[in-house]
């Protein structure tokens, strides 16, 4: 069983959701393909967060940051390419439609991240004799 079953489960349920969302636009091939570039990414990028709290290796930090920020890429520079050219509305949708794309891989991303950070992250309490004053 995995650590935090509830959190994994709404997030994973809202990304499927987010995606199942393309069927009726005509794209759920690209979405998929869309969602799990975004979402693979998004999940790489809070395990990294989460290996950098368990380190205290300062090279290893900066290797983990610079994996995470490797991470933004795909979200930032829209990989894999999808746009409007695959999505099929039905006549007289909104203007939304057309921007599913755009909406869709942040969001799937940022779905992605909580649960490997919350999972592997080692979330450790104050220790009452070694608070800086």
């Amino acid at each position: 069983m995995p650590k935090y079953p509830h959190l994994l489960l709404v997030c994973s349920a809202i990304i499927v959701t987010t995606a199942a969302a393309a069927a009726p636009i005509g794209a759920l091939r690209p979405a998929l393909s869309v969602g799990a570039v975004a979402a693979g990414s998004g999940a790489l990028f809070g395990a990294s967060l989460a290996a950098v709290t368990r380190t205290r290796q300062p090279l290893v930090i900066y290797l983990l940051l610079l994996l995470a920020g490797l991470c933004l890429v795909p979200v930032l520079l829209g990989l894999p390419p999808a746009g409007e050219w695959q999505i099929h509305p039905w006549p007289h949708a909104p203007a939304l439609v057309w921007n599913y794309f755009d909406i869709a891989r942040p969001l799937q991303f940022f779905l992605a991240v909580p649960w490997p950070f919350a999972a592997l992250g080692h979330h450790a309490a104050d220790v009452p004799g070694n608070r800086r004053q």
